[in-house]
Parts: structure tokens; sequence; C-alpha cells
């Protein structure tokens, strides 16, 4: 009997079932020499421990320090530290472009265990040699720092759709929760354009969401995890959501102004406020610079009949320079929107101070060659009717100008509700 529990033990050795690839047995050519186990440093870090090692550079048997315990979940763990990582083994090394250099991380290699409780764990050290041989160095005794200080899990496969009436939808994946996860919620922080933020947070395992948000337009995405004492771990979306209040349509394009009129009390001789709707964003409204300038430019656009507005779009004058070969847009800072309802007298104000951009600038050096995209803004409840009234004033390009009330703009369009899809 004796014999064929000692036959299976050299049969399961060969497997490697026994130990990485090779029996623990002391009785082998190569073999490390011993070192005293308390050379071998321990710091304790939140949630897990540092190990470093400092390789004989004279003992070629020595290859890598190993390491095994069993976790918190009962689990057997194993880390390797390897010789080679020491400059005193490797005194040079390839930089990313394979030139030699010299090897600047110093004398001791160390590993990170992470993913530990608030436990004592003994670790059980080996030396092991080119041919998987190894002998042991003894146990030693490490308790971590406080796991829940460290960061919570990230999750991963993150998709965001935004629907009509503010209404966002939520996908994503998180990873299996560990018994030292610090992971409590996950969240979702949209950034506004107009400097508004909101957060929204789930449970951990719904892994789905959907809720209207309180502000609408564009605004970028942070989503992330957060745990039971506030520690972040946070990722930014790709790209730009645009939050919409409602499902709408563009009017846009030169056909869809059919029978719009616009008229300023300051325009310019070949530049007035029929550029202005006339879908061409190579032609644009400008004041009457040589007359006197107004504090603000009042411009009432008529359509020819009422409709459910929900936003307006505008788009500055494109890159240009004046007669003097001074490269000035005279582009403006705020606007307001307002409009009459119901046959009523007096305007009604809609956007009281909206702020505009060069957004869509490609080449902000060289005026002559960039383009300035369209900006919308969305409005907070639908108004219906023929009769708007904007106001510009404030050059968004100080610098470009030496009359600040000298103003231009290039195109003019409304968003209208779309009759055909429903906002809830």
């Amino acid at each position: 009997m004796k014999k064929y529990i000692y036959t299976m033990a050299l049969a399961l050795c060969g497997w490697g079932a026994l130990s990485m690839a090779s029996c623990s047995d002391d009785d082998f050519n190569d073999k490390p020499q011993t070192i005293d186990i308390n050379d071998v440093i321990l710091t304790p870090i939140n949630g897990g421990c540092e190990v470093q090692w400092t390789p004989d550079p004279e003992d070629n048997n020595f290859v890598f320090l190993h390491v095994e315990f069993t976790d918190h979940d009962n689990n057997p763990r194993s880390y390797n530290v390897s010789r080679y990582g020491s400059e005193l083994v490797t005194p040079f090394i390839k930089d990313k472009d394979g030139n030699i250099i010299l090897n600047e991380k110093g004398e001791a290699v160390k590993t990170v265990i992470k993913d530990l409780i608030n436990q004592e764990y003994t670790l059980h050290f080996y030396a092991y040699n080119n041919e998987n041989n190894r002998i042991g160095l003894g146990s030693r005794t490490i308790t971590p720092l406080d796991y829940k200080q460290c960061e919570p899990d990230s999750i991963f496969s993150v998709s965001i759709a935004a629907k009509g009436g503010r209404r966002i939808i939520l996908e994503w994946k998180e990873p299996k929760i560990k018994t030292s996860s610090t992971s409590d919620k996950v969240f979702f922080r949209f950034n506004f354009d107009n400097g508004k933020t909101e957060t929204k947070t789930i449970d951990l395992g719904v892994r789905h969401a959907e809720f209207i948000l309180e502000n609408s337009g564009k605004c970028t995405v942070e989503y992330g995890t957060v745990s039971a004492v506030g520690k972040e771990w946070s990722k930014k979306y790709k790209g730009t959501l645009n939050v919409v209040k409602f499902y709408n349509i563009e009017l846009w394009e030169a056909k869809d102004k059919t029978g719009w009129t616009a008229t300023c009390e300051s325009e310019y001789s070949g530049q007035g406020t029929d550029k202005l709707i006339d879908g061409d964003i190579n032609t644009f409204w400008s004041c009457n610079w040589e007359a006197p300038h107004l504090d603000k430019y009042e411009i009432i656009i008529t359509l020819p009949e009422e409709q459910d507005i929900v936003g307006v779009i505008l788009q500055q004058r494109q890159g240009g320079q004046d007669a003097a070969g001074i490269g000035w847009w005279r582009m403006a800072k705020h606007f307001s929107i307002e409009a009459k309802q119901n046959g009523a007298e007096e305007y009604t104000p809609i956007i009281e101070q909206g702020t505009l951009t060069d957004e869509g600038a490609t080449d902000k050096d060289n005026i002559g060659t960039a383009y300035l995209a369209k900006q919308s803004f969305d409005f907070e409840s639908v108004f219906r009717t023929k009769e708007i009234r904007l106001c510009v004033w404030e050059p968004l390009n100080a610098d470009f100008t030496s009359e600040p009330k000298n103003l231009c703009m290039g195109e003019f369009g409304i968003l209208i509700k779309d009759p055909n899809k429903s906002d809830e």
C-alpha cells in the first residue's frame, strides 16, 4: 500500500499537481541558496500588501521569489517576483524603441498583492530556479490596512441613449463582486454646457436604468462606481450626448424657410437680414457699421403660419476678413429669444440670455479657413407662434475688433415639435 501511495505521488509531481511544475524536493541540481525570510520587506497597504525582495546577483539559481497563501474566501493564491527586474541583475534594459539604456528601477524587485480584507494572512515563501524546482524559505504573517479605503471596482460596456422628453436609457456590465470589493453604487454624472450637473445613482446588480433629467442640451457624461466611504472610480463616456426636451424637426435649409421674412433697423448694404434666413452659410447679416452702433440688435423673424417651436438654431458668421485685411469674425457672444403668442401685442421671453461660442472652428489662427458649426438651444416648453424676436449683443472675439458693438450673424433656424412622435 505504501509503495502504491509513493508511486502515485511521483506521478502527480510529474503532472504538476503537487507544485507549479515539479516536486518540492530540496535535493536537486542548481539549487538556490536559502535567504533569511525577514530580509523580504512586507509593507501593508489598503486592501493588500507589497512584497519587496533584493536578489543576490551572484545566485543565478535563485530566479524568482514565489509567494503562496490562502485568502479569506479559502481560495489559493500565488505570486512571483523575478530577479531580472533588479538593476543588480539586469543593469541595462531596452526602451520602447529597442535602445539599450540604464536600468534605473532600483536594486529591489517587488509585487503588490491586492483584494485582501481586514484580517491576518500567512504568506509562504519559496525560491525557484530555472527548472521550476524550489526550496522552502519559511512563512510570515501580514495584516493589510483597511480595505474599505480602496477604490471601488469599475463597470464596463456602458451604453447611453438620449430620447425625447429628456429621457435617458442606460446599460452596463459589472465584474463579479468579490468579498474585498468596496463598490456600493453605480453613478452617471451629466455635465451640461451651461455649467449645470446632474448625477444619478443606481444599486449594484441592476445593470440598466431609465430616467428623466431636469436639464436638456449638450453634455458630457462621466460614469463609475462609488464606495460606502465615498471613494470613486470614474471614466468619461466617449463623445457628447444631446439631451432633448422634445422630438423635433429642423427648419433650417432654404426650402424650409419659404415665406419667412426678417427685419432689423440696422443692416449693411448687401448684408441684410434676408441673408440670415437664406439657408446659405456663406452669407451673413451685418449691422450697419457706417452708422451709430446699438447696444443690442433686434431682428424680427416672421413665419407664414404658426409653428409649435421647441428651440432655435444659430450659426455664427463664417471665417472672413475685413477690407483692411485684419482678420475678425464680428461674432456675437450673447443672444435672447422672445415670441408673440395667441395674437398678443407683447413678446414673451423664452431665452433671456443665451451664450454663443465659436464651436466648430477648425483653425482659429487662420480665420479665413475656419468653419463655425450650428448651435442648437432647446426651449423648456412649446411656444406656438409665428413671430420671433432675436436680439444679439457683445462680441465673442473682442480681440479681433476695435468696435465691440459691430456684430454679424450667419444663419437662423428653428426646431419645431415633431407631430408624429410622442415625448412622453
